[in-house]
């Protein structure tokens, strides 16, 4: 170091090279306000909706790396793991984002992670996982799943109220709220005749519906989710009513009696019906009880099948007229008219059997008679005959039917003759003679007039001499004109002379042989006359001709046959064809030798011919596998001299030529078979077929089921039944159900292939087959339950319904065959056994009294089983109900005109009624007004002029019946007829409640004078002798006074007694206002009428009714027996006394009662 030291500086930078050394680092996170939740360091849960747009941020990672360059640049990237096509992240800024839509319904999380590396060598990275949950968005409108928005359902107008008419479910895919479903009825029910429950979507009845009020709803069904905003959806719903049918059909025309010809044709009109249906949904159809005539539902009576008067002469045929529901029947008399309709009928006569002629019949000869019979009179009935055709050998007498020769026959010329032979009437009118033919069949008998004739004159033959063999030298042959055998047979013979003796013929077949050895030095040439002749015929013709025998020299060597064939194969079908040809040599050293061929088998009709220079053995006939199989020929061949014989088999080939057939097929053409119901892969029956043709062209055939049908239902049934195509077998694939189709029609084929087999006529036939039908009867198990007509029943009785009187008749049914009768049951509780049922008809009736269960009702359960066995069978089940109704409860209102004009208005009846009393109503009976039994309740008599509506009424608020009287308190007749819209001709002419009260009868009066007697014998007789007359005396003056207030009401006041006569009430009189009276039966009036009015004030209820004042004469009694005016002249008193007990009762109107005096005594 120097002295003094010195020194200098500089300024030295370092730097310090960044590694990469720092990972990067997560700092924050942005969600862009959607909800996150961390779950640590590494992973955060965000939530998104389902509706976020594409390509909106969800959520940005904020990283930060302290290095520096690249070591402190860095990208994001979503791991592998993480790839979908639903997110991607910006690889700069980081933020992820969704690329595609959202659902919520098909994916609500994602799991992702995102890396986020730098660029440092080597990089660096960190990374965080990302729980992506979607949140669901109301946007799933409910589905009702229905293919179609307007829906149709109908039921039947009537039903009780809460009668279901349709189930709704509507599907909403969202989650929560958003996917709860609420009902409404958003439309078409401004009248609230419907309800539906919000929650389980049953539709129900909310009131009795009418269809005469509304036959069709057109109701909007809504269904809304509870999402918000809400989404909904609807369909449109049409209930029809149907309507309820109640009437029968009436007839409008019927005639008594129609007069027809028996010649008209089928389907010829023979008169027209009419009837007519008040219902308004009723078509009427009519049906006739005569096969003979049919009608159709236009009621027009066709003739169905001949009329024949002969047989019957006249028709009383039923005709019924129906709406499908009620019926009505009436008589039709046809009465059936003669024409000439009967045609000759030729009898049993010698002319029946063939006639046999000779053929030198001599002219004028009787062949038969023929002889015919007319079940018509007169010229009708009267016969001429007459041959068909011009007849030149043949006569016929035109009125006996004699037919006679007349001319020459000859056999070979004709020998049959069908002589057509006619029989005709002789009806006036020419067009209407009528015709029959007979068939004469004639056989001229043949006679041997014929002479034989040979087929040559002279005939050529050689043969060798010295041999000792017998040799066919040669064959003659003659043929016969004449027909039958014995008299066309001709045989041969030999006559006498130039040596024929060394010669002989065969009888038959003229074949002429040597007998011994010849010489032909000795004679060289024979010339033999051959005698051909008829021997067994009558007489016996021949004819000769000449054979001419050379005699050659000796022949050592005889031909053979060279390699002919042992069997030869032959098609059925080939015709004129040559099947081979036989080749011969011989050891002779002749080489102009000439060979002859014969076949020695004989064989009948034989198919073959054999050529008898060249050999050649052609087909001439037709061969047929199926009779006969072989044919084993013995051929020989010949040089004159000598010869050899061969033997082949001719092996016939099968031809594919013959169907197969179904061998198991009926008389009708059907294999039947059954199965049993509900059964799978049952067995049905086995299949089998025949073939003529060889086992190689039938073993190939297969069985095939083609169609399938269902005959009840017209089924495509192809799928229920299997057919092994080999063994045959059917059995069944699937259950099949009787109750829906009770027999299947199967069509099956039988196909017959041989592959390989040459079909030489028609190719065709190599594909041969046949078709069947098969009947399959569905075999009955007990698998349906009876059902109801209707699942509940409602009724109602009065207090006085008798004991064993009918309710009602419930009707089931059951789809089931052989499971019958239903046998019907009631199901009440324990000591409440008020009603029965018939077990066969479901008839209800009453077993006890109602009198004091007015007001009440009585509901159980009916059963029906079927007779699926001891202790097996079915059952179903309907709710009855019956409530029980006093007299007083209910209600009649009596309208001045018919049924006919009131009845359409009963739905505005009762809707009127409810709307004016406030009570529900239930209308029972719209009829024409009937006089009653009081005691049986039997219609006795009726005024179609009025019309009685009966009802009753319940409170809305608690459902009891409401007492008559309480009804007609609030009841306003007026304003009832202005709602109804009724003209004058049907004013209302009385409403009250339907009472059945009975004055005691003059018989009951009788009685309660024997009781009076009898205390008249314990009190004094004197005493109570004179208290049963003053009783008596009452009694009939209070009658006479009533008779005195009913001549007031029809003839006007009156204070004359001796007019009481004039204006005295008779049936007729009471006959015109419309309620027909008969003795012993009460008449029932006004209580609200004032009948102290004159008799031509209007007896009718004003809008403001009148109160009945208590000294009204007429109050006292609501109800007046009119037994007196029809009894009364069977009394015991006097006119005087009569007017004097009249006038007593008329000034002592406040005296008591005949009732009171009775309670008194």
């Amino acid at each position: 170091m120097g002295t003094p030291p010195r020194n200098t500086t500089t300024n030295v930078t370092i730097t310090v090279l960044d590694e990469n050394d720092n990972t990067p680092r997560i700092e924050n996170i942005d969600t862009f306000d959607n909800p996150l939740v961390a779950l640590g360091n590494a992973t955060s849960v965000v939530i998104i909706p389902e509706s976020q747009s594409t390509y909106t941020p969800i959520l940005k990672l904020m990283v930060n790396d302290v290095d520096e360059g690249n070591n402190g640049d860095f990208v994001y990237m979503l791991s592998e793991d993480s790839s979908n096509p639903f997110f991607v992240i910006d690889r700069f800024l980081g933020e992820l984002e969704s690329r595609e839509e959202l659902d919520y319904e098909s994916i609500n999380n994602f799991n992702l992670t995102i890396i986020v590396v730098d660029r440092g060598q080597p990089s660096l990275n960190i990374s965080h996982n990302v729980v992506v949950n979607i949140s669901d968005v109301n946007d799933c409108v409910p589905d009702f799943g229905f293919s179609s928005s307007s829906l149709f359902t109908s039921l039947d107008e009537e039903l009780s109220v809460g009668t279901l008419v349709m189930s709704f479910t509507a599907m909403d895919c969202d989650s929560s709220n958003n996917g709860l479903v609420e009902y409404s009825i958003t439309s078409g029910d401004q009248y609230e005749h419907f309800t539906i429950n919000n929650t389980t979507g049953h539709l129900v009845t909310n009131v009795v519906l009418d269809r005469e009020n509304i036959s069709e709803y057109l109701l909007v069904i809504t269904a809304a989710d509870h999402g918000q905003p809400s989404l909904n959806s609807s369909v449109e719903l049409t209930v029809s009513l149907n309507d309820v049918n109640d009437n029968a059909p009436q007839f409008q025309f019927l005639p008594r009696n129609v007069t027809v010809s028996e010649s008209i044709p089928l389907s010829s009109i023979v008169t027209t019906i009419s009837a007519v249906d008040s219902d308004t949904s009723s078509t009427v159809s009519y049906q006739i009880g005569s096969h003979v005539f049919s009608i159709s539902q236009i009621g027009v009576v066709t003739l169905s099948e001949t009329l024949d008067r002969e047989m019957i002469s006249r028709y009383n045929i039923t005709i019924t007229a129906t709406d499908g529901l009620n019926s009505n029947v009436a008589q039709l008399l046809v009465v059936v008219e003669d024409v000439n309709d009967n045609s000759p009928v030729f009898s049993n006569t010698s002319c029946q059997v063939p006639i046999f002629l000779r053929e030198d019949v001599n002219e004028d000869t009787t062949v038969c008679n023929v002889s015919a019979t007319d079940a018509d009179e007169g010229n009708n009935g009267r016969i001429l005959y007459s041959f068909l055709n011009t007849q030149e050998l043949f006569a016929i007498d035109r009125t006996t039917g004699r037919i006679s020769t007349q001319g020459s026959f000859d056999h070979e010329l004709q020998s049959i003759y069908n002589l057509g032979v006619q029989a005709q009437d002789q009806a006036d009118v020419l067009s209407q003679r009528r015709v029959t033919v007979y068939t004469v069949f004639v056989e001229v008998v043949d006679l041997n007039d014929n002479t034989p004739q040979f087929t040559q004159d002279v005939y050529y033959g050689t043969v060798i001499e010295n041999s000792s063999a017998v040799f066919d030298i040669l064959s003659v042959s003659a043929t016969d004109q004449d027909a039958t055998s014995l008299n066309n047979e001709v045989q041969y013979t030999l006559r006498a002379g130039n040596g024929s003796d060394r010669f002989v013929i065969d009888f038959s077949s003229g074949v002429i042989r040597n007998r011994i050895k010849l010489d032909r030095e000795d004679i060289s040439v024979y010339n033999i006359t051959v005698v051909g002749s008829n021997t067994d015929a009558i007489p016996a013709l021949s004819a000769t001709a000449t054979a001419v025998i050379t005699v050659q020299d000796v022949n050592e060597f005889p031909p053979v046959f060279v390699s002919p064939p042992s069997r030869v194969n032959v098609s059925e079908y080939p015709t004129n064809e040559s099947i081979l040809q036989l080749q011969s040599d011989d050891m002779d050293d002749n080489p102009g030798a000439v060979f002859s061929y014969f076949i020695l088998t004989r064989i009948p009709n034989s198919p073959f011919s054999l050529g008898s220079s060249d050999g050649h053995l052609v087909l001439t006939g037709t061969l047929d596998y199926e009779q006969r199989q072989d044919y084993n020929l013995m051929f020989q061949v010949s040089d004159g001299d000598k010869s050899s014989n061969a033997s082949i088999i001719i092996e016939v080939i099968d031809e594919n030529d013959n169907k197969p057939y179904f061998s198991n097929v009926d008389v009708d053409g059907f294999i039947r078979a059954s199965v049993v119901e509900e059964q799978d892969a049952a067995y049905v029956t086995m299949l089998s077929f025949i073939d003529a043709d060889s086992n190689e062209n039938y073993i190939n055939s297969t069985m095939h089921l083609i169609s399938a049908t269902g005959m009840t239902t017209n089924l495509d049934a192809s799928d229920y039944f299997d057919l092994d195509s080999l063994t045959g077998n059917l059995t069944v694939s699937m259950p099949v159900d009787r109750e829906e189709n009770e027999v299947f029609v199967l069509n099956v084929t039988v196909n017959n292939t041989s592959p390989g087999v040459y079909c030489s006529v028609n190719s065709s036939m190599c594909n041969l087959f046949s078709f069947a039908q098969v009947l399959v009867t569905v075999l009955d198990v007990n698998d349906n339950s009876p059902v109801f007509f209707n699942k509940t029943y409602n009724s109602d009785i009065t207090t006085t319904h008798g004991i064993g009187q009918r309710v009602l008749q419930v009707k089931a049914t059951d789809d089931d065959q052989l499971f019958g009768p239903i046998i019907y049951d009631l199901n009440m509780e324990v000591g409440n056994t008020r009603f029965d049922i018939d077990e066969e008809s479901g008839e209800i009736v009453t077993v006890a009294s109602f009198l004091n269960n007015a007001g009440e009702q009585f509901t159980f359960t009916v059963i029906a089983k079927d007779n699926g066995g001891v202790g097996v069978y079915n059952s179903g089940e309907a709710t009855f109900t019956v409530i029980v109704l006093d007299n007083l409860q209910r209600v009649v209102i009596v309208f001045g005109c018919s049924k006919s004009l009131i009845e359409p208005l009963a739905d505005n009846i009762t809707r009127s009624l409810e709307n004016i009393t406030g009570y529900e109503i239930r209308l029972e009976t719209v009829e024409p007004h009937y006089q009653r039994d009081k005691v049986t309740g039997e219609k006795l008599t009726s005024n179609d002029s009025f019309t009685d509506v009966v009802f009753y009424a319940t409170r809305r608020s608690d459902n009891k019946i409401v007492e008559g009287e309480e009804v007609l308190s609030v009841l306003d007749i007026n304003l009832l007829e202005e709602m109804l819209g009724i003209t004058d001709t049907c004013k209302i002419q009385l409403a009250q409640p339907v009472q059945e009260l009975l004055i005691a009868s003059k018989e009951d009066l009788t009685s309660l004078q024997v009781v009076l007697i009898i205390l008249a014998g314990l009190i004094g007789s004197g005493g109570l002798l004179m208290l049963c007359l003053s009783y008596r005396q009452r009694y009939i003056g209070t009658h006479l006074k009533q008779e005195r207030y009913m001549a007031d009401i029809f003839y006007g006041p009156s204070d004359n007694i001796e007019d009481i006569e004039r204006r005295k009430i008779t049936t007729e009189t009471f006959e015109m206002v419309g309620e027909p009276i008969t003795q012993s039966k009460p008449m029932e009036v006004q209580p609200y009428q004032d009948w102290s009015q004159p008799a031509n004030v209007e007896m009718r209820p004003n809008t403001t009714k009148r109160t009945l004042k208590r000294d009204n004469p007429l109050y006292e009694s609501q109800e007046i027996h009119m037994e007196m005016f029809a009894d009364m002249s069977e009394t015991d008193f006097s006119e005087e006394d009569e007017a004097g007990l009249l006038a007593a009762a008329i000034a002592d109107d406040d005296e008591e009662d005949p009732d009171e005096l009775v309670t008194a005594i």
